[in-house]
């Protein structure tokens, strides 16, 4: 196999994987286990496995049962994850268990002056293009650390 095909193939592996991944969250928005992927208990999660949930994933959204998502139905699965997120912040946040969250539960959550030092790598007292976009990366790769937990 020649060197393009190969990376292609990968290529195109990775994206089928990553939207597998995706439509295959559970029903309450939580992110697929290792346990729910390995559907025959092998230790491994083959192929197979991985279309088979996906598949289940997308059968279960979409509600008309015509074969495609439309943007009703598109919607209402955001909604369903949106819901499990806010829960799982009020679980997490809500330190007086009012099921609101006020501004000082959120300030406790984040120090403004702790993120902005975090940006501020080189210290100047600013943060520039760069220095924020390196913030968003480092955010992002913790986001997706603890995702993957």
């Amino acid at each position: 196999m020649t060197r393009f095909p190969f990376i292609a193939t990968v290529g195109v592996t990775a994206v089928v994987l990553a939207t597998s991944l995706s439509v295959a969250q559970a029903a309450d928005g939580d992110r697929p286990t290792f346990g729910m992927l390995d559907r025959d208990g092998s230790g491994e999660i083959t192929r197979d496995e991985l279309a088979a949930m996906g598949q289940a994933r997308f059968e279960a959204n979409d509600t008309n049962a015509d074969g495609v998502l439309d943007k009703a139905e598109l919607i209402a699965a955001a909604s369903k994850r949106t819901e499990a997120r806010v829960e799982r912040m009020l679980t997490r946040l809500d330190a007086n268990d009012d099921g609101v969250l006020s501004a000082e539960e959120l300030a406790d959550r984040r120090d403004p002056g702790r993120i902005f030092a975090r940006l501020d790598s080189d210290g100047s007292g600013g943060v520039s293009e760069a220095e924020f976009n390196e913030g968003r990366e480092k955010m992002r790769q913790r986001m997706r650390a603890r995702a993957s937990d």
